[in-house]
């Protein structure tokens, strides 16, 4: 998913199309939601640092002009 933000954000969105639906239905479906929902932060956290960036660094930066 890091390499689609980077690459195309048409592409990124439709990643997000297809898995959000899927996400939400492994929460629905499995028991422990706690440990997906866990996983679902380690993945975003992982996914900022790898970045390089602030996840609001975009916003900040239209914000100081």
């Amino acid at each position: 998913m890091t390499v689609a933000l980077e690459g195309h954000l048409l592409t990124a969105l439709m990643y997000m199309a297809f898995l959000v639906p899927a996400w939400l239905y492994a929460i629905i479906k499995r028991e422990n939601k706690r440990g997906i929902l866990l996983n679902t932060l380690k993945a975003v956290l992982l996914n900022h640092l790898l970045d390089g960036q602030h996840p609001l660094a975009s916003v900040l930066d239209v914000q100081d002009q």
